[in-house]
């Protein structure tokens, strides 16, 4: 089996040096896949391309049937890429699989990545977050959910010749993800543009929201981790101190008190989320009323424990940053 997910990556880098992408891009894929033809008994080549080829959605939920569109040298080299992946199997037989995530955010991810830089700008208490465009909304996923999806595309014989979307299902602007991490750190930082960290106005990609229909279909994956957003902002204050998964069990959702029993109604009120969708909280407190303390010295606090197949859609539209069920 082969796992492809080597590209150049970055909005600085793809703007300075565009041939550089396209070449890493499409030409060492070549390479690759051409190595995988000869290759006897080769079970699978999975090729991580990405939401980005979509450009800002035309329609939504962005199904894998949606126009693609190269706003920027590296779309547009995800792009041929894609095409030259699908090519092999047309042509060779070649058994591979496309998959598309949307927005991958976790632990050792490069603090270029938006919300990374939202953490450290807020963790330096220097009073305000500079940021590019606060508008743009994304469908933001936790990398074990993100990784379990390729390994369930790896056991799928159904997944072979496909393209398939990763992804939550979920929109979020980056504003309010800033205040939502913001919250989270219990810090009333301002939240600005910075116009020096501003894409080239065609180039910013306005929209990106995922169907994942495709994926629950193909990839027969009932039940994933799921982290959210204060599953990786505990980790990264704690300098990865913090296994992910021990933070996944231990810091759900910030929205619901077991405490009080309470929900807190500012947060929903600011996220404007549908009381309809707010499951039934179980009565687990023992499992998970735990406290993590971060290198800050804040508590961290487990505030709202929900069941099974529940816990993916409070997690998902409360936080609206991680991918349950795809």
């Amino acid at each position: 089996m082969i796992f492809h997910l080597a590209a150049i990556i970055g909005v600085v880098h793809v703007t300075e040096k565009p041939y550089e992408v396209l070449y890493d891009n499409i030409e060492l894929l070549s390479n690759m896949i051409d190595l995988a033809k000869h290759q006897k008994n080769l079970k699978r080549f999975l090729f991580a391309s990405t939401s980005e080829v979509y450009g800002t959605a035309q329609f939504v939920p962005i199904t894998e049937n949606h126009p693609l569109h190269g706003q920027s040298p590296y779309s547009a080299s995800k792009i041929g890429a894609d095409q030259l992946a699908m090519s092999f199997y047309n042509s060779f037989g070649t058994p591979v699989s496309i998959l598309r995530p949307f927005n991958i955010y976790g632990p050792r991810q490069s603090a270029r990545a938006v919300i990374p830089t939202i953490i450290t700008q807020i963790a330096n208490d220097q009073g305000q977050i500079n940021l590019g465009s606060l508008h743009p909304t994304r469908d933001f996923n936790y990398v074990e959910d993100i990784s379990s999806g390729f390994v369930a595309a790896l056991e799928s014989d159904k997944a072979i010749g496909e393209v398939i979307n990763l992804g939550s299902g979920f929109e979020i602007s980056i504003g309010d993800t800033a205040k939502l991490i913001a919250n989270l750190m219990e810090s009333k930082t301002e939240i600005r543009t910075d116009s020096q960290r501003l894409r080239p106005k065609k180039s910013e990609v306005e929209r990106l929201f995922a169907e994942n229909a495709k994926a629950k279909k193909l990839l027969e994956k009932k039940q994933l981790l799921f982290g959210t957003i204060d599953t990786f902002l505990l980790w990264r204050l704690t300098k990865g101190k913090t296994h992910a998964t021990d933070a996944t069990n231990a810091s759900r959702t910030m929205l619901y008190n077991i405490n009080t029993n309470k929900w807190d109604n500012q947060i929903l009120k600011s996220l404007k989320i549908p009381h309809h969708i707010l499951p039934t909280i179980k009565n687990s407190s023992d499992d998970f009323g735990r406290t993590h303390k971060s290198i800050t010295g804040k508590s961290y606090p487990i505030t709202g424990v929900v069941g099974d197949q529940q816990a993916a859609t409070i997690d998902r539209k409360s936080t609206r940053l991680n991918s349950s069920h795809w």
